[in-house]
């Protein structure tokens, strides 16, 4: 069977859609309006895009969505979109979020002198809120802190425990301040929230004294209530009943802390990695609303601004690795093999090797050709450097165009612009002394026109300067 024909067959392509985003035409790949093919031709491979008017689309998006949701359902609340920094704090990536309308999730101290920095280059207005997750170790609260100080209004410490509102609680300028409490997948009473093992949050109890403390203290303005489920949706009854149950920790809150106004349900919503994704996200925004609407009235109080803290949502999509086959092996079993990339799947995507994690993995060329049953190996000498179908219960295999002698095989993993670089360390030493591939990151002018950036694969010397070996 033809490559072509096995992709429509399978994944019911229409009109060679692989997904809104990726499209075969006449043969060649695209992503949006760039032809991939055409890249490699001029960049060679590996590389690496960063392609931003993505993230411009997907944060407007779901503004939009969740705007027509509100009107749908009369929903009485705002919306606010957040990215999620620890998804891809790359400066092109959060300086494209933040001009698209996002305001900023950080985790971290360090986090803050980026804050610094685009509040300095009027990137990030006063008003934004910067919602501060993570432990408040000194350091954290201290910058926090001084940025309130110097006027950055809309940051707001959100307490993972109890112990953290000491380092708030004189805080000399009105401040915003958030409560997480310990919800994951699947807890839908306040008994079921006590046998929590989870490292984040607090217990009902705590999340009691502690609201009672915060409206104590004569600075601190309890404004949100932290809740999480986990960012991949799969079983969306079950998530909804979770979301009923915070929404009623919620509504008892409020019942007594009148000041209380955002409930932040934390992870954003699911992401495609594989062929065939579908996710209504239309009518998801409608039926959460209408649910956190139903409870708040049951309780007579306002139904709270919702916030959501889109990390992968906001990044995955933007980025694609494009690898090309060098070296085809045998595998153990008759009429496969193994293909093996000019590149590192467990370097420039480790959350396949650390988590499983898949991705949408799609020829740039080869269409024409017949199927063939494959392995992905990198080219590190480690047994985990290698790329295999979860989903394909035969041993693994992916199915790929057969390789031509006069022709290179060229394969793009989508959905790679998340966590990817954080997680392997920019412009790092990696494994087996592995060289980061050039990038290409692309952006649209105010006039329409592309702007391409290249940023060169790593030389010997940055690494050996990172390990010391030159001073």
């Amino acid at each position: 069977m033809r490559y072509l024909d096995y992709l429509t067959a399978t994944y019911d392509l229409q009109d060679g859609h692989v997904t809104d985003d990726i499209v075969i035409r006449d043969g060649r790949l695209w992503f949006r309006d760039l032809d991939l093919l055409g890249l490699v031709e001029s960049y060679g491979t590996p590389l690496e895009l960063a392609y931003l008017p993505v993230i411009t689309a997907r944060v407007r998006g779901m503004i939009a969505v969740f705007d027509a949701a509100r009107r749908e359902t009369g929903y009485a609340g705002n919306f606010v979109y957040a990215y999620a920094s620890k998804a891809n704090v790359a400066e092109e990536v959060v300086t494209t979020a933040l001009a698209a309308g996002a305001h900023y999730e950080c985790s971290s101290a360090f986090d803050l002198e980026i804050v610094r920095l685009l509040r300095a280059r009027g990137l990030l207005p006063d008003d934004r809120f910067v919602i501060c997750n993570g432990f408040k170790v000194p350091d954290y609260a201290r910058r926090l802190l001084a940025l309130r100080q110097e006027g950055l209004t809309g940051i707001m410490p959100v307490l993972d425990n109890p112990g953290e509102l000491a380092q708030f609680a004189a805080a000399p300028t009105p401040t915003l301040i958030g409560i997480r409490q310990r919800i994951t997948d699947g807890v839908s009473s306040i008994e079921g929230l006590a046998g929590v093992d989870s490292r984040f949050g607090m217990t009902w109890e705590e999340t009691l004294a502690t609201a009672d403390a915060i409206d104590a203290a004569p600075n601190l303005d309890f404004a949100l209530y932290h809740t999480m489920f986990g960012s991949q949706i799969e079983d969306e009854a079950k998530f909804l009943a979770s979301l009923r149950f915070a929404a009623e920790c919620y509504a008892r809150l409020k019942q007594r802390h009148p000041s209380l106004r955002y409930l932040d349900f934390g992870g954003g919503v699911p992401v495609a990695y594989r062929v065939g994704f579908r996710f209504d996200y239309a009518g998801f925004a409608q039926r959460m609303l209408a649910e956190i609407r139903e409870v708040c009235r049951g309780f007579g109080v306002e139904e709270p601004g919702i916030v959501g803290e889109f990390g992968r949502y906001t990044a995955a999509d933007h980025g694609v690795h494009i690898f090309r086959v060098i070296v085809e092996k045998p595998a153990g079993r008759a009429g496969t093999s193994w293909y093996l990339i000019d590149g590192s799947l467990m370097v420039a995507l480790p959350d396949i090797w650390a988590l499983g994690q898949e991705f949408i993995i799609v020829p740039l060329n080869g269409y024409q050709r017949e199927c063939h049953p494959a392995w992905l190996g990198g080219l590190t000498c480690d047994s985990d450097d290698e790329y295999r179908d979860k989903r394909n219960a035969d041993g693994g295999f992916l199915t790929l165009p057969r390789l031509d002698p006069d022709e290179p095989l060229y394969l793009a993993f989508f959905a790679t612009g998340a966590y990817q670089e954080m997680l392997s360390g920019v412009r790092g030493a990696h494994h087996c002394l592995m060289p980061e591939a050039e990038e290409l990151v692309i952006e649209q002018a105010a006039d329409g026109s592309r702007v391409v950036r290249s940023v060169p694969e790593q030389s010997v010397q940055e690494v050996l300067r990172v390990l010391g070996y030159e001073g």
